[in-house]
């Protein structure tokens, strides 16, 4: 795509807004107007460069492009100004579209799914500088794209469904799938609206897929450029991770000892990884193993915490949706402290209805508490503790009562925290924060 001296329409500030100013200016766009709906985010935009001007509707039709930035919606419930574009058929763009203008010879790499996008692809971008590699992440995780050098011979980008909506121009070497279950329907107007956004990444030259997922087997495993990755099965053509040993096509390369990921979940995560460094770059089997043994855990991604007395403390505040919790509930025996609760999704704690008898006690907090409640009311024992503080003072109070069990504090909310943090960092911080007043007492 060629910027140079067009009229650039930005919507949406945040990093990825103020980041895109940037990267026009470089570009040697001739005006560049920006938009978003909240005022101090637009304030905060027109102050990035003193040639910013607030966009008017009445300018739409000297407009080149319009650029969003992630969480602009394109094709559900439409943004009136992308509307206004879409209707004088200005071309809407997302970052993921700046990429092969930034660094049209780099070999890229596209990282998709409902969970686990983030951890697979900070382990493909630790594998690859392990390897000697030069790499670069961006995207929903590191830096916006727009920030991307060209220098760095591999781009590590994980993809949400919402730079994938926007995109029009993927050119992606690799692409991978992990799994596909419904989440932000509400910002996709619905599951196949939702399914579309990830399925994008079929474009890509080669296509990593889960073979256990049976959407994604389903609508993708017929295409030519498709490589197959299992961690239930050995597979006859693709990559395996079962009891610990790495199969290619059957053939075992190499035993994987212990990883500090846990969860059958983070098995697909590993062996995606691998499968995608191994590709290209298959001479390097046993670095690519010790990066896999090193790596360590994202935040907020059943994160140890610590100990206090009989209480261990994971944060998996990023469990924003209920496959996110159901696979944190996998990872665990019993006597489960489960906090759980915020903005729910579909069915609520009844997803977790085959994990009811780990959970020792519920505590609920959130938007979402009496409606929990009700849903496992004579099932599970459970406390209306509303905010995370008491939620974590009631826990504690209890394993206390309990001094000859060994318990789990597992933060795993099943639920967007919109209702009150800002995100689920801040979420997940809160929880850290509190439970160190314990941990380091």
């Amino acid at each position: 795509m060629e910027f140079q001296n067009k009229n650039i329409l930005i919507i949406g500030g945040g990093l990825t807004g103020l980041s895109a100013i940037d990267f026009f200016i470089t570009m040697q766009a001739k005006d560049i107007f920006v938009w978003d709906d909240k005022a101090a985010i637009l304030a905060n935009m027109l102050k990035r460069d003193k040639n910013i001007k607030k966009f008017e509707f009445s300018a739409i039709d000297e407009m080149d492009f319009a650029f969003c930035a992630p969480g602009v919606q394109t094709l559900h419930r439409i943004h009136p100004i992308v509307q206004l574009a879409k209707e004088k058929s200005i071309p809407v763009i997302g970052d993921l579209d700046l990429a092969r203008t930034i660094d049209p010879l780099g070999f890229h790499i596209a990282i998709t799914g409902t969970n686990g996008k983030s951890t697979t692809s900070s382990l493909v971008h630790f594998i690859l500088q392990r390897c000697g590699a030069q790499s670069q992440i961006a995207g929903n995780i590191g830096i916006p794209i727009s920030n991307i050098n060209n220098v760095d011979q591999y781009k590590v980008f994980e993809c949400s469904s919402y730079q994938l909506e926007q995109c029009v121009e993927l050119k992606m070497n690799y692409g991978a799938i992990l799994n596909i279950t419904p989440d932000h329907l509400n910002y996709h107007g619905g599951m196949a609206a939702y399914i579309d956004s990830k399925l994008k990444l079929a474009t890509s030259d080669k296509l990593f897929i889960n073979y256990d997922d049976k959407l994604l087997m389903s609508k993708l495993s017929k295409k030519d450029n498709v490589v197959l990755f299992s961690t239930q099965n050995i597979i006859p053509q693709g990559y395996s991770l079962v009891e610990k040993q790495i199969y290619l096509n059957q053939q075992m390369l190499s035993r994987l000892k212990d990883t500090h990921l846990l969860g059958e979940h983070n098995l697909q995560n590993l062996i995606c990884a691998f499968a995608i460094v191994h590709s290209l770059l298959p001479n390097c089997l046993e670095p690519i193993i010790c990066a896999m043994e090193e790596f360590l855990p994202l935040p907020h991604r059943m994160q140890f915490i610590g100990k206090y007395k009989n209480i261990t403390f994971i944060n998996d505040s990023k469990a924003t949706n209920e496959d996110s919790t159901i696979k944190a509930m996998q990872c665990m025996q019993d006597r489960v402290l489960l906090i759980a609760g915020g903005i729910a999704k579909d069915k609520g704690m009844l997803a977790l209805e085959k994990y009811f008898d780990k959970i020792d006690k519920l505590f609920l907090i959130g938007s979402s508490c009496e409606s929990f409640a009700s849903q496992v009311k004579e099932r599970v024992s459970f406390v209306k503790s509303i905010t995370l503080d008491q939620a974590v003072r009631d826990l504690v109070s209890y394993a206390n009562l309990n001094p000859n069990s060994n318990f789990i504090a597992l933060f795993s909310p099943l639920c967007s925290s919109l209702d009150q943090y800002s995100n689920f960092e801040e979420r997940g911080n809160h929880f850290i924060q509190l439970a160190k007043k314990f941990i380091d007492d």
